[in-house]
């Protein structure tokens, strides 16, 4: 699972895997270059987050473990 709040800079992850060593624990934090997410999903088929910015509707792609942000395009 993976929490932020608006103009957060970081990105809380909850393991949520119950034959995990770490489950319901918080991992280590990602951190992201501030972005104003709208919202955002999690895709299984590549391991990325993707969200869309509020602010100019940009599309970005994250990594899960570094946090670095790649602009997609513009969702109209």
């Amino acid at each position: 699972m993976y929490i932020t709040t608006t103009f957060s800079t970081e990105v809380i992850r909850i393991d949520l895997n119950p034959y995990s060593q770490q489950y319901l624990q918080m991992l280590t934090p990602i951190h992201i270059d501030s972005t104003n997410i709208f919202d955002w999903a999690f895709s299984p088929a590549d391991g990325k987050i993707y969200a869309l910015d509020s602010s100019n509707h940009f599309l970005f792609r994250f990594d899960k473990y570094t946090g670095a942000r790649t602009l997609i395009g513009t969702a109209t």
